[in-house]
């Protein structure tokens, strides 16, 4: 980030956005010596193919955002909290993974935590904040397209969070072949909600705000898969 990237916040929303990106972006990574705030616009990706075409871009969720959710999941869930995989699909750069890591091993919780960005350079800048922070044994980043994931790895009932990472075609092809595990699915700016709710999920809890980044919304099957 630098000051145009700011002053082009501040000519298009007023003094509220570049200062809450500030403490809700920025300052994470001058606290930690990490690289997640910088988005990545569709025009700088190098690659093409169907998995581009059908992705979105990247951008950093808001630390705070992440920290609520971490906290609902936590309550909702109660003492399975730590056999609950999170994954993060479309992790870009890997900051929820981070926040979740921190939050859990301050909260005493020990749940795999999964990151899955199928655009390299993403994964390795990833990688390199997780490393940094001395998180790799908590935290592991693949690198594929999420669709070619086999959901088994995630294990039963886990915690799903995304930011709108792709198109509706993709996210009916990914939520049908999860439903089976009966995840908890947080969704970020959920333009493509109701691809979720014809996949049998309903919408259990939700948040929104002054900009999209606060519209997150939690999902679970309507009839769980083990009483089906």
């Amino acid at each position: 980030m630098n000051l145009g990237d700011y002053w082009q916040m501040w000519r298009a929303r007023g003094l509220r956005l570049p200062l809450t990106h500030f403490l809700e972006a920025h300052a994470f990574d001058l606290r930690r010596g990490t690289d997640t705030a910088t988005r990545l616009t569709r025009e700088q990706y190098e690659v093409e193919g169907e998995t581009f075409d059908r992705s979105t871009f990247y951008g950093a969720a808001w630390t705070s955002v992440i920290g609520q959710w971490f906290d609902w999941v936590a309550e909702r869930v109660g003492p399975e909290f730590s056999s609950r995989t999170f994954v993060d699909v479309g992790c870009g750069k890997g900051k929820p993974l981070i926040v979740w890591a921190e939050k859990a091993a301050r909260a005493g919780a020990t749940m795999p935590i999964c990151g899955i960005e199928y655009y390299a350079p993403l994964a390795d800048i990833a990688r390199t904040n997780v490393e940094h922070l001395g998180l790799s044994e908590r935290i592991t980043v693949i690198t594929a397209d999420a669709l070619d994931v086999e959901p088994e790895i995630f294990g039963q009932r886990p915690v799903l969070f995304f930011f709108n990472p792709f198109d509706a075609v993709a996210m009916r092809a990914f939520i049908e072949g999860v439903a089976q595990l009966d995840p908890i699915v947080i969704y970020g700016n959920p333009v493509h909600g109701d691809v979720i709710e014809e996949s049998g999920f309903t919408c259990v809890h939700e948040t929104s705000g002054w900009h999209n980044g606060l519209f997150v919304r939690a999902y679970e099957r309507a009839v769980p898969a083990t009483a089906a």
